[in-house]
């Protein structure tokens, strides 16, 4: 079979496991999110605001706000998606109202408009602006395709339902419905995950690893913020080879190092990096010596990877017990970018 045949079976086969996991049941259920009292008023003034619209529309809370307002973390990072118009139309109608409403108007700001830029990989226009002193932005659902290519992928307007089958992880891919006060979980997993302290991904793992291998970090990362633990097959997905060839030719050295960063400046970081090393994502992360001649009396490759490996976790364990934490450590430091030798001595 070609390579060119064999891509296309590959891409139809991966359309198919998307619609057969996408026929999953959604569920919706009353919650237990405790609001700050800013929260509830932005959320008050955003559902009276979608209730003056002659359009139809549903506002949900997506991704990252939900998942740890459902742990009762703190988070400020609330991100509006709606469903039948665009985040810059949507933040307008909202200034609108505040205009009509000047005892809401307090702490918010006019709209800041982000046009679409399909060379930065923004291919919807988005918008933000403040609304009781705080910074909001507001995005269309969307979904996503991928090439072989690249793991920038051509979006286009889509349902809540796509929207959530596009994440990295099911504990990401929740939403709090504004209008209706209910958590909607459309994977049917997210919640049970939250619950179970399970990483997993919304598709098949190996299939959303190699659209995106990015997300094979990300994985990582959450698992070790909450304390969570990995499937068996998001793991396997996680060891594969085709994965970790496309992690070192479809996303940048820089990309790379920001979410190796986050790793180190979030809690157990040194069992992450052990991780890192029994998934055998070292080789693509980190540059290693090319042969043994860097460590005498030692011929095998895999044993010099080993040796250098433990030799710098335990420098890193040092500097924590010499220092405190990695987070301090990291801001006199920059040395977890892709392709930056690991410490050696």
């Amino acid at each position: 079979m070609s390579k060119r045949k064999f891509q296309l079976l590959f891409r139809r086969s991966r359309r198919e496991e998307r619609k057969r996991l996408m026929s999953t049941k959604e569920t919706s259920s009353s919650h237990d999110i405790e609001f700050t009292e800013r929260e509830s008023g932005i959320f008050d003034i955003v559902r009276d605001a979608t209730k003056c619209s002659s359009k139809k529309i549903v506002a949900r809370v997506a991704g990252g706000w939900v998942r740890d307002k459902i742990l009762g973390r703190p988070s400020d990072d609330i991100d509006i998606a709606v469903d039948s118009m665009s985040g810059f139309e949507f933040a307008t109608l909202l200034d609108e109202y505040l205009k009509k409403k000047p005892e809401n108007k307090k702490g918010s700001s006019k709209v800041t408009r982000i046009k679409a830029n399909p060379d930065q990989s923004k291919h919807l226009e988005t918008a933000t602006m403040k609304i009781m002193g705080r910074d909001i932005d507001f995005v269309h659902l969307r979904t996503e395709e991928y090439t072989d290519s690249s793991r920038i992928p051509i979006i286009k307007v889509g349902t809540a339902r796509e929207d959530a089958y596009r994440r990295d992880l099911t504990i990401n891919a929740l939403f709090y419905n504004i209008n209706e006060d209910v958590v909607e979980d459309f994977t049917g997993k997210g919640l049970e995950d939250l619950r179970e302290g399970t990483i997993r991904t919304p598709l098949e793992p190996l299939m959303t690893f190699l659209d995106d291998p990015l997300r094979v970090l990300r994985s990582l990362r959450f698992m070790h913020r909450y304390d969570f633990e990995m499937t068996k097959e998001t793991r396997d997905a996680c060891m594969n080879k085709s994965v970790h060839v496309a992690l070192r030719d479809k996303v940048s050295p820089e990309r790379v190092g920001i979410e190796m960063k986050k790793m180190l400046r979030g809690p157990n970081a040194l069992t992450a990096m052990r991780h890192v090393f029994e998934l055998n994502l070292h080789r693509v992360v980190f540059k290693f010596p090319k042969s043994s001649e860097n460590v005498v009396g030692i011929d095998d490759d895999d044993m010099v990877d080993k040796r250098i490996w433990n030799r710098s976790l335990r420098n890193i364990d040092r500097l924590v017990e010499l220092r405190g934490t990695i987070s301090t450590i990291l801001s006199d430091v920059d040395f977890c970018t892709l392709g930056h030798s690991l410490p050696q001595t």
